[in-house]
């Protein structure tokens, strides 16, 4: 067969005439498709459930994988680089004859790692073909104006042709979609103040961060987050730590000590997603995460967008026996009791004596303890007083405080946790 079309290629005229055929072929399908077939499946969507989906030809995932630009992942359409530059240009629209504006632009810079990976971005192969494509963008979203709107300052180079419908996919166990084709267009729909847009919905899968939260060991593939996350499609999962209690707790701590965080070094060990890290970097803190699974830490750098400086996979033991520095303060929650039933490799005592000795100010601990119905048998001494005793007997700590107990024992897991969380101050 292969021999049979190389020959045929050699046929003079018959590659142009089978580039003509070809472009029939896609004509007709495309009016049987979007001018019959899907005109038929159009469903109004509403424009804040959408997020941006797959570049250059790529399915999102892979698009990520392949260029790693994970600030396309789980983003709205409306918080996109395609309707910021819409809304930036049209505050000012002398910004669009600025070169070094648009060059400085979430846009460009979206277009130039297309351009990196996949040699086009939208038809466009140089800067200056991308200044065109910004600028053809900005004369569709004008052309709207008094309902006059051209799809063909939008198709004419690189965009999807006229008569194509806005195609999505419905993010399982959500509300939201994911763009297949249309960016611009819904962009263009968001900018002019509408709330829904007519769409057809291709087929329902998992979103990228959907597939990284259920592929992660902590929740054992079960439709649940570990730590909370903010992102649309995960946002209403059920967390299995809420976290939010515990930080509260440790907040109130250092307004009773009247420790000023700010400024301050943070230490999460075995930090899963990150959620403390984000947390205590908004404050101002300077934060480093470690845990030894690559998904959480991967999760983190996506949900969080906390730098691999500042969430490091690692295991904590070889990280704990290598680090040579100390810390303000350190975070060692739910990880103690792995150690005593053999779960982890060390000796507990150990452990906290490695703690004390990398602490400048403050540790929070909290652990399994045997009220659990995991740990009653395991560690059938494990209350409060006998973990306040360790902390006393394998650290120097001038002060150990509980500060109160966790509420994450609710719907699955009403027999498990309710962990005291304790201080231990210089």
């Amino acid at each position: 067969m292969k021999k049979l079309i190389n020959i045929l290629k050699k046929v003079p005229g018959l590659n142009a005439t089978g580039r003509r055929l070809y472009r029939t072929f896609v004509y007709l399908r495309n009016l049987l498709l979007y001018r019959v077939i899907y005109r038929r499946r159009k469903l109004s969507i509403p424009i804040d459930s959408i997020l941006v989906g797959q570049q250059s030809g790529y399915p999102l995932k892979e698009w990520v994988e392949k260029t790693g630009e994970y600030e396309r992942v789980s983003l709205p359409v409306r918080d996109s680089p395609y309707t910021a530059f819409l809304r930036d240009i049209a505050a000012d629209e002398a910004r669009l004859t600025d070169e070094v504006f648009l060059r400085n632009h979430s846009y460009f810079r979206m277009a130039s790692i297309a351009l990196r990976h996949a040699e086009h971005f939208m038809g466009a192969r140089t800067e200056n073909e991308i200044f065109r494509i910004m600028r053809d963008f900005f004369d569709f979203y004008r052309s709207a104006e008094g309902g006059n709107q051209d799809p063909k300052l939008l198709s004419r180079r690189g965009h999807s042709s006229p008569e194509t419908p806005i195609i999505l996919d419905k993010i399982k166990y959500s509300n939201n979609y994911e763009v297949v084709d249309g960016h611009h267009r819904i962009a263009a729909a968001a900018i002019r103040g509408q709330n829904r847009i007519r769409a057809v919905i291709a087929r329902e899968r998992t979103s990228f961060l959907q597939d990284l939260v259920l592929s992660g060991r902590q929740t054992h593939g079960d439709r649940e987050l570990y730590q909370p996350l903010p992102q649309p499609e995960v946002r209403d999962w059920p967390a299995v730590r809420r976290c939010r209690d515990r930080l509260k707790m440790m907040e109130e701590f250092f307004r009773q000590e009247r420790i000023e965080p700010k400024g301050l070094t943070l230490l999460d060990c075995s930090c899963s997603y990150g959620w403390f890290l984000q947390q205590f970097k908004r404050c101002d803190l300077t934060v480093i995460g470690i845990d030894r699974d690559p998904v959480p830490v991967r999760i983190g750098q996506i949900a969080y967008g906390l730098s691999p400086e500042e969430i490091i996979e690692q295991d904590l033991v070889d990280f704990l026996k290598q680090e040579s520095g100390s810390y303000d303060i350190v975070l060692f929650l739910s990880l103690l009791h792995h150690f005593a039933i053999g779960q982890e490799k060390g000796d507990p005592a150990a452990i906290l004596n490695r703690l004390d000795e990398i602490t400048e100010k403050a540790l929070f601990l909290d652990t399994g303890q045997n009220h659990e119905q995991w740990w009653r048998e395991k560690l059938p001494e494990w209350d409060d007083e006998f973990i306040i005793g360790m902390l006393r007997r394998h650290t120097s700590f001038g002060k150990i405080v509980k500060l109160g107990e966790d509420r994450d024992n609710t719907g699955t897991y009403r027999d498990q946790y309710r962990r005291s969380l304790f201080a231990c101050l210089r």
